[in-house]
């Protein structure tokens, strides 16, 4: 409807209610006009009042302050996805450094947060945390990502504490600190014998301890300069073998059930070029 022309046009242009006998139109104002709200033909052919255009009115602020939530949500979802693109591609430019997750390293992480009964917005988080997971590569010196042959004790240490470094740096974006934890705690071991805090079972969030079977297995399956790639079915044998020791055993269970999904198995083979 054009702004100005009838009772709703009229009511957005000149931000004021307009009331006759048969119809009722109240903008939603806040700050600016963002919509207008508007009734016909009363119930048993009554006439409408000032009574019902103060609830209208009412009404009309909460439909506006709803609306302006809601695209100020958007903005923000927006500006994260941008951070977040924009931290992956950093680290995905620094030599030998994190690769962007591929789209079955996301689809593998949403199915399984999905089958673990993570609601949409913990689903989101996952999907971040797997972004994201090696953010804290940015803190590794590049003569230790180069290097070819084996790492010293000090490199070794260093390694260690990229995911510190990566719950660190991410902890200062506001929308991103659900994720922390999954990034913190992404390679420690289902048994204890991981890093950086040596926790143990359950006292590993969920989210990384999903992270740390599919980043194990997007790992394998993708070809190395010291090795070739392992195929998918290889793969999952050895994840396996892991259940109980560097993964979860419930989650290893799951996870092998999801990978042998003819959709996932299909997107694998087209970005890995592995069977």
């Amino acid at each position: 409807m054009r702004i100005g022309k009838y009772a709703p046009g009229r009511a957005v242009k000149r931000q004021i209610p307009i009331r006759s006998s048969n119809y009722l139109a109240v903008p939603m104002i806040d700050e600016d006009v963002v919509g207008v709200i508007t009734v016909y033909d009363k119930l048993e052919g009554k006439e409408f009042t000032e009574s019902d255009e103060e609830i209208m009115k009412t009404l009309s602020e909460q439909a506006a302050i709803a609306i302006k939530n809601a695209q100020l949500f958007k903005e923000q979802e927006d500006l994260t996805i941008s951070s977040i693109k924009c931290i992956a591609q950093l680290l995905a430019d620094r030599p030998h450094g994190a690769h962007p997750a591929k789209k079955s390293f996301i689809k593998l992480i949403t199915l399984l947060g999905k089958k673990f009964n993570m609601n949409e917005l913990e689903v989101k988080m996952l999907q971040y945390a797997a972004m994201l997971h090696d953010a804290g590569q940015i803190s590794i010196p590049e003569e230790v990502l180069k290097k070819k042959g084996e790492l010293t004790g000090y490199e070794y240490d260093i390694i260690k504490k990229h995911p510190m470094k990566g719950a660190e740096f991410l902890s200062k974006f506001k929308p991103l600190k659900p994720i922390v934890p999954m990034i913190l705690s992404h390679h420690e071991n289902f048994n204890g014998t991981g890093y950086p805090q040596g926790l143990k079972g359950n006292d590993i969030p969920l989210g990384a301890r999903i992270l740390a079977i599919v980043g194990a297995f997007e790992v394998m399956i993708a070809e190395k300069p010291y090795r070739e790639a392992f195929s998918i079915n290889a793969a999952i044998k050895e994840i396996s073998k892991s259940a109980g020791k560097q993964f979860d055993p419930i989650i290893t269970e799951v996870f092998c059930e999801v990978v042998r999904r003819k959709d996932v198995r299909k997107l694998l083979e087209k970005e890995f070029g592995t069977r």
